[in-house]
């Protein structure tokens, strides 16, 4: 079986028993994390990336933390040693990784100013 074939197998071995037509309509949620997507696509990637029980085996050379896929250490790196990405809270100067991590501070710590986003 040549590689192709294998990474093929891998990737719909991951959306297994999900339909082929990703088309949704409205938000959907990701139920261990509250983030959220445009579609079922989008949250099944986020799925396989972010909550798979896959073992942890990629290493950030620069503070040693593991990771289970590449993306997940590109993401790590981006945002905490480089700090490509920071979003100041303008209610209390907090500062986040990415807008994502914003809004949930916001919705948890100020709900005021959340209720009116």
């Amino acid at each position: 079986m040549d590689n192709f074939t294998q990474q093929l197998l891998q990737v719909s071995s991951i959306f297994q028993g999900i339909p082929i037509d990703f088309k949704h309509e409205g938000i959907v949620t990701c139920s261990i994390c509250e983030a959220e997507f445009s579609n079922l696509r989008g949250l099944r990637l986020h799925e396989g990336r972010i909550h798979s029980k896959s073992e942890k085996s990629i290493k950030c050379c620069e503070c040693l933390r593991l990771f289970k896929n590449k993306y997940s250490l590109k993401t790590h790196v981006k945002q905490v040693h480089h700090k490509a990405t920071r979003e100041p809270c303008v209610r209390c100067g907090k500062v986040l990784y990415n807008k994502y991590m914003l809004k949930k501070h916001i919705k948890k710590c100020h709900p005021s100013i959340a209720s009116i986003e």
